[in-house]
């Protein structure tokens, strides 16, 4: 689908990622380690796994004490944490956690947050991950994207669960575009590339076509599902697919060229 870099919410502990680092090896993969759980030493585990992961990623704030959110603070203070909050309606409350126990840099779905939330978000300067497609999928509401990108949070796009939906940017795309109040392709797009590369604490040296940056790079071809596009941007975000890529570069060496078969 064109993806040359992602993070992914890895279970199982060390071994965990240890087979993540095995299995991802064309492509940028950011794997954040999940602890199995605040029982015994969290603070010695988390050090642990921060000598192979990229950062942490908790399933909810609420499986922790607040003493247990910090110890992960402190313990991962010179990586990034993320965390899954506010997906259902009945996790309320879990923002303020997220945000001043656990200092988490990434928040992740905020399907059922409330406007003050994102104020506090937005104040803080705490970025999101949306994955529109998995809460609709599971019955569970949509996430207000307008409200965030309108109070100023940088906001990236995600695919969730992969027992769920497809990796396909291009569907959450067209999926995130759709449930939006004020249709606006050119935010959807940088949701998946610029924005979510400053979600992701890479902007600088991927997310755009910049001089000294890495060369990370799709191409697409304009056939038939993208013909006669007033906007290329919407045109991208709710027409295009795998089907119009040609070639995907990554740190300037391409590894997929489909030009050769046509």
């Amino acid at each position: 689908c064109g993806t040359t870099s992602f993070l992914d919410f890895r279970e199982q502990g060390l071994p965990g990622i240890l087979l993540f680092r095995k299995a991802v090896t064309k492509i940028q993969g950011l794997a954040y380690g999940r602890p199995q759980g605040p029982e015994g030493d969290l603070s010695r585990e988390i050090r642990e796994l921060l000598g192979v992961a990229d950062g942490i990623g908790l399933d909810r704030v609420s499986a922790y004490k607040q003493d247990h959110l910090k110890t992960v603070r402190e313990a991962a203070s010179r990586k990034m944490v993320a965390v899954h909050v506010s997906e259902a309606h009945w996790r309320s409350g879990e923002i303020e956690l997220a945000v001043d126990s656990l200092g988490s840099d990434i928040l992740v779905h905020l399907t059922h947050t409330k406007r003050a939330e994102i104020r506090m978000i937005a104040e803080k300067e705490r970025k999101a991950a949306v994955c529109p497609r998995c809460n609709i999928s599971l019955g569970l509401g949509v996430p207000p994207i307008d409200r965030l990108i309108d109070e100023g949070v940088q906001v990236g796009l995600g695919t969730d669960n992969c027992m769920v939906n497809s990796p396909n940017l291009f569907r959450e795309m067209e999926t995130a575009l759709a449930v939006m109040r004020d249709k606006r392709p050119g935010e959807v797009l940088k949701m998946a590339t610029a924005n979510a590369a400053k979600v992701l604490g890479i902007c600088h040296e991927r997310g755009t076509i910049e001089k000294g940056k890495a060369a990370d790079i799709i191409v697409l071809e304009r056939r038939e599902n993208m013909s006669h596009a007033g906007d290329i941007h919407a045109a991208v975000a709710k027409r295009a697919g795998p089907e119009n890529i040609t070639l995907v570069i990554k740190n300037g060496h391409v590894i997929l060229d489909r030009r050769r078969r046509r």
